[in-house]
């Protein structure tokens, strides 16, 4: 059953990585290889066990998949059952900012800056990820909170973060 959920995991790792660089490569639709990889992944997390660190794994791309597919309801889902199933797992941060900017994505500023001034301040990594003091200055302009938005953006040096802070 391990090498079974191994051959699959790994099938389904490199149809996610052929779904990705089909969509970097702006040449074709990845979206059959994308849902190939998401059958894949379903079929491996069947066969892994609920306390294996290959299921957070699995659980996670999969949230990338949906993520990648614009499906942000979806994303939004799956990374929040991954967040239960796994809650001391290693991707949990990773996981947290994408279903972060998910909800930026649909709009629902509130919520992707709560869950993104809890990245800032839980976790040391974080603190110094430009992605998420990015993400975070972008939720605070959007729910009108100007001021502290530019504080947040102030020391990066991102495009991004001088367009916002130039409204």
């Amino acid at each position: 059953n391990a090498a079974k959920a191994g051959a699959e995991l790994l099938l389904a790792e490199c149809l996610y990585n052929q779904a990705v660089a089909e969509a970097n490569s702006f040449t074709t639709a990845p979206k059959k290889v994308f849902r190939d990889a998401e059958n894949e992944y379903r079929r491996a997390l069947k066969l892994i066990p609920k306390d294996d660190h290959l299921g957070e794994s699995a659980a996670f791309r999969l949230g990338e998949i949906a993520f990648n597919l614009g499906q942000y309801d979806s994303a939004v889902e799956m990374f929040a059952k991954l967040l239960a199933d796994y809650p001391g797992g290693l991707l949990r941060g990773e996981a947290r900012l994408l279903q972060a900017q998910a909800f930026l994505t649909q709009k629902r500023s509130a919520e992707a800056a709560g869950i993104l001034r809890t990245l800032l301040a839980d976790q040391q990594v974080y603190e110094s990820d430009p992605r998420v003091a990015l993400a975070y200055g972008v939720a605070l302009f959007e729910v009108g909170k100007s001021s502290e938005a530019l504080l947040q953006l102030e020391g990066l040096k991102n495009p991004l973060a001088y367009l916002y802070a130039g409204r």
